[in-house]
């Protein structure tokens, strides 16, 4: 071998080695930081006669405050147990992200119940993202997220090369970001909006942070003007619209706000999320001429996606339709059973947390979302014993006829549903209260 090649084969040995070493002291201190993790997790103390209950669920549960409530309701009047209700909600997630962190809370939260509420199995279930094989060493992970912020801080796209396998939430940072602008948490929309620019310092996600911080220092005008402003740089920008919509409405400007989501709606493609926010805005306005309007536009997008059924029965209870509403209604059942008929992976994932969840020994309370029906996640535990169905249909459905749907949600998210607003929470809170007490859960020392 050539006095060359001997020196290229040290300089390859030589790196392999460097490798070989940083990956062992990676692996090491990982498994060091999981032990003292879980060490810390399993040390976080109990109160003695405390039951307590973990709430896991997507933006339903993370937005509108529904575990606070719960855990005041059940307390309500003191005696015994108490009851301690942690919040483990989180916006734009699906089955997946709930999966992957399924373990990490139970230990570190040490419930003795969970309650779960995502109920759009199928549509909520992200396939695991395919890993490329050096995904599985420490070193790859690390050069993988180095390479990612550099690119972001230098201002160049994203690397889905690099970054593949990371797990990210499903839905991603800016849906995230829109669902706690439209729910008032302006700060916490703001650390997301950021995060999807990723480093961007223009563009409409860096002008929805900038609107969200404003709002964050209660400086509205500042607010709409940078909304106004971002709309006339990105015209075709649904969710800028939407948020821009959204902000005027709240902050008294309706004349704006209906003009922002006509526009919206009017684009070639108008999509879910533009059809609801117009919908929600009829509702909102007491508008039933402008709700009988849309309808058709409903109908025609409705082929395949049951909340735009839901959305246009929702309309037909407002305008005193109710044999036209439980048409609807009952459409959107069917397409909905088509849909799940055409993949199990949403139900199976949804299963695989429940058998985790059984396999504690912790009970588990199945809660659908509002409005909708409890028997797809009925069919999909079928036979595993320990699980409580919370069935919020009828609860809802009843309310509907007499209370207006804006006094309920926020936003008309899931078609004949959204998220919830204070009325909406008491509502639910004192349902699921009474599933809970007639479970007669115990106090860990007294099991």
């Amino acid at each position: 071998m050539s006095p060359g090649r001997q020196k290229a084969a040290a300089a390859l040995l030589g790196l392999a080695a460097v490798a070989i070493v940083l990956e062992l002291g990676l692996q090491l201190t990982g498994a060091v930081g999981g032990a003292m993790k879980r060490a810390k997790a399993a040390a976080a103390p109990i109160r003695p006669g405390e039951v307590r209950l973990l709430c896991l669920g997507d933006s339903m549960t993370a937005i509108g405050g529904y575990p606070a409530a719960l855990e005041a309701e059940l307390n309500r009047g003191g005696g015994a147990p108490r009851y301690a209700v942690i919040d483990r909600g989180q916006a734009s997630i699906g089955l997946d992200y709930i999966a992957e962190h399924l373990d990490e809370n139970l230990e570190r939260h040490r419930p003795d119940a969970v309650i779960l509420m995502i109920g759009r199995m199928e549509a909520f279930y992200r396939r695991p993202p395919q890993r490329r094989w050096w995904w599985s060493f420490r070193l790859g992970r690390l050069i993988a997220t180095t390479a990612e912020l550099l690119a972001q801080t230098r201002g160049f796209g994203d690397l889905p090369t690099l970054v593949e396998g990371r797990g990210e939430d499903w839905g991603g940072d800016a849906d995230a970001g829109e669902h706690y602008f439209l729910a008032g948490d302006y700060r916490k929309a703001a650390a997301f909006f950021r995060h999807a620019a990723g480093g961007a310092k223009a563009g409409p996600l860096s002008r929805l942070e900038a609107a969200a911080r404003a709002m964050e220092r209660g400086d509205a005008p500042a607010a709409r003007e940078t909304l106004r402003r971002a709309a006339e740089e990105s015209p075709q920008d649904r969710r800028l619209l939407r948020c821009a919509y959204w902000l005027h409405n709240v902050t008294g400007d309706e004349a704006t706000a209906e003009r922002l989501m006509r526009r919206a709606a009017a684009m070639p493609g108008a999509d879910w999320s533009d059809l609801s926010t117009l919908s929600y805005l009829h509702l909102s306005r007491g508008s039933r001429g402008g709700a009988k309007e849309l309808q058709p536009l409903l109908r025609a997008s409705g082929v395949a996606d049951d909340r735009l059924l839901r959305a246009h029965a929702v309309l037909s209870l407002f305008r005193g339709d109710e044999a036209e509403a439980r048409f609807y209604f009952a459409k959107a059942d069917a397409l909905e059973a088509a849909n799940a008929a055409a993949t199990a992976e949403g139900s199976n994932a949804y299963r695989g947390i429940a058998e985790r969840i059984l396999a504690r020994k912790l009970v588990l309370f199945s809660m659908q979302y509002p409005a909708r029906r409890v028997a797809p996640l009925k069919a999909s535990l079928a036979g595993l014993e320990g699980v409580r169905f919370v069935d919020n249909e009828a609860l809802f459905k009843d309310a509907l006829r007499t209370t207006p749907f804006t006094d309920l949600f926020l936003d008309q998210y899931g078609g004949d549903f959204g998220h919830l607003k204070p009325k909406g929470v008491s509502l639910l809170a004192r349902h699921l209260a009474a599933e809970i007490r007639a479970a007669g859960l115990k106090p860990r020392e007294a099991r």
